[in-house]
């Protein structure tokens, strides 16, 4: 059977989202759980969890923490305290973690020695 989409062979399965064919439901199903699950409808990047899309929706599609992180900024560069003042805005990526720092490099170092992230890891879309 087929899944969406006109002119497939009876077995293949063709993704509804981005029309990629697949020869069983099983390939289809990894396809979907990998690139479109966990996918930002702004800009149309995939990510591996939940919490990773709500952190990049977050820093890269929303306003507010825009406009929090341009204050900070703007603090920081008056020589005001701003960062002692409230929380951090950078989430930690690791799922459990509560943590907050004001950079993402911040964030990045407490990944790598806290949570044994490898040194020169990169997720696109996330500072």
């Amino acid at each position: 059977g087929t899944a969406g989409g006109e002119g497939t062979s009876a077995w293949e399965v063709q993704c509804t989202s981005c029309g990629q064919a697949f020869r069983d439901a099983r390939s289809y199903e990894a396809h979907y759980n990998a690139v479109h699950l966990y996918q930002c409808e702004s800009c149309e990047k995939s990510f591996g969890s939940a919490r990773l899309l709500e952190i990049h929706i977050e820093e890269r599609h929303d306003s507010f923490f825009a406009a929090r992180r341009a204050k900070l900024v703007r603090e920081a560069s008056e020589g005001g305290h701003g960062a002692g003042r409230c929380e951090g805005l950078f989430r930690c990526l690791a799922e459990g973690c509560e943590e907050r720092f004001w950079s993402p490099g911040l964030r990045r170092t407490h990944l790598i020695r806290c949570h044994a992230f490898p040194e020169n890891f990169y997720i696109p879309g996330i500072e």
